[in-house]
């Protein structure tokens, strides 16, 4: 018995001898942030932006949820806010959204937010400034 323990204890010993620096991974590169477009104008509730791309528009911003793993949807022009099916910790959790807009939104937007809870905006609305990219479309 005693000869089968003697390579587990001396296994054992030689993890708790290796210094515990080549135990931690070695820290990422920092990650320099992509520049980002300049606001559009101005949207309520705080923490959304709009800003002007190509194509149209885009919505970003961050909805608090109850739990985690909520998902959205966009369609028809509204936000559809999902829950996670199952058992879920009430924990509230960040969902970030991000909405692709057609270029007809040139004068602002009003989404209304379809969710299941009972608190956070009903409406999510982005007036454009009269200056966004040089010209009111």
């Amino acid at each position: 018995m005693k000869k089968r323990l003697l390579p587990l204890i001396a296994c054992a010993a030689l993890l708790f001898a290796t210094p515990a620096l080549a135990l931690v991974a070695a820290e990422p590169e920092p990650q320099h942030p992509l520049p980002t477009a300049p606001a559009a104008g101005t949207c309520s509730p705080p923490g959304f932006t709009i800003v002007k791309t190509g194509e149209g528009y885009l919505l970003k911003g961050v909805l608090e949820t109850p739990t985690p793993g909520y998902a959205y949807s966009f369609e028809n022009g509204t936000l559809t806010i999902t829950a996670p099916e199952g058992v879920a910790l009430t924990v509230i959790d960040n969902m970030a959204i991000q909405i692709a807009l057609p270029e007809t939104a040139s004068q602002g937007v009003s989404i209304p937010v379809k969710k299941s809870f009972n608190w956070g905006p009903d409406n999510i609305t982005c007036e454009l400034s009269a200056n966004n990219d040089g010209e009111k479309e």
